[in-house]
């Protein structure tokens, strides 16, 4: 068993997350359910474009997340009230409730009504479930989807759960992670929508802000003075404002009483910058500066092509 530092492991136990978004239903595109192989390799695929290891599935975690995912495929409305409308937490009065399920199975978690992209696509356009992937010390992950039936959160959609718990190593931080990593190609151009809600920094219009969430952790706490561009592929810069959202733990607001507390202590934790244009990207180069005062500027390109 991998031996975890104490307050991490406590952490990330509070810090569970709920995806909660619906993509448009696409009758040629029918639903089937993922395999654990292509899962960890689209996962892999995004961690090594942030120079980061790969990670390996640990057939005890897949066991436990799908364990999960059968739980929240087949277990009836009725049984998601009180404290387990937080779908990371299993009712033991649902005849679909496991041990292992509800401690190490629940990770980050996302319902698909088609497959214009993938369950991992899905996840990283949401920050704080993508850098729960992207950890790192994470080495090792469970992977369990299923159908919900009729009755269920989400009926007709295929739940994917990527158990990212215990899969941690001991190791401190060494490097600053970004996403979309340098010189990477991403598929993904926009935001599809997280509980909790990471905009609500960026205005009471902050809905309309719909592009990719790019971020990048850092190994020190950001400063409230921090300033940050995006160069656009048409040669605009965008710097904070109407055009272009910055959020750390400094600005940070959510009035989500379930999952906001969580997002909460995840940005500060990861000392996250998450940089939200108010476009979806089109095709082209992107580069990114963040300024710091007193501190080295950090800087990178990556690319978005649509598949």
């Amino acid at each position: 068993m991998i031996k975890v530092v104490s307050a991490l492991f406590i952490f990330m136990i509070l810090v569970f997350l709920l995806l909660a978004f619906v993509i448009t239903k696409n009758p040629s595109s029918p639903l089937s359910i993922p395999s654990a192989e292509k899962l960890i390799n689209d996962l892999n695929q995004y961690r090594t474009s942030s120079g980061l290891a790969p990670v390996m599935e640990n057939r005890k975690f897949t066991i436990a997340a799908q364990n999960h995912a059968d739980y929240l495929a087949f277990t009836e409305m009725k049984y998601f009230v009180g404290k387990y409308e937080n779908l990371h937490k299993e009712n033991p009065k649902s005849p679909f409730h496991s041990k292992n399920g509800d401690t190490i199975g629940a990770g980050v978690i996302t319902w698909k009504y088609d497959q214009s992209m993938s369950a991992v696509d899905s996840l990283m356009t949401a920050p704080f479930h993508a850098i729960g992937m992207l950890r790192e010390y994470l080495k090792e992950v469970g992977v369990g989807s299923a159908k919900v039936e009729a009755g269920g959160y989400s009926p007709g959609s295929i739940v994917t759960n990527i158990a990212v718990l215990n899969g941690l190593g001991n190791k401190g931080r060494t490097k600053v992670i970004t996403f979309p990593g340098a010189n990477a190609t991403v598929k993904v151009n926009n935001f599809e929508g997280e509980n909790p809600e990471p905009r609500e920094a960026c205005g009471k219009n902050y809905q309309n802000f719909q592009g990719l969430p790019i971020f990048v952790s850092l190994l020190h706490n950001p400063s409230k003075k921090i300033e940050v561009k995006l160069t656009w592929r048409n040669g605009n810069v965008l710097t904070e404002g109407s055009q272009l959202c910055v959020v750390t733990e400094n600005n940070f607001i959510s009035t989500d009483k379930i999952y906001g507390p969580a997002g909460k202590q995840i940005i500060r934790q990861e000392n996250l910058v998450l940089i939200i244009p108010k476009a979806p990207l089109s095709e082209g180069i992107y580069r990114v500066e963040i300024y710091e005062p007193g501190r080295k500027k950090i800087q990178w390109s990556f690319s978005y092509k649509k598949a």
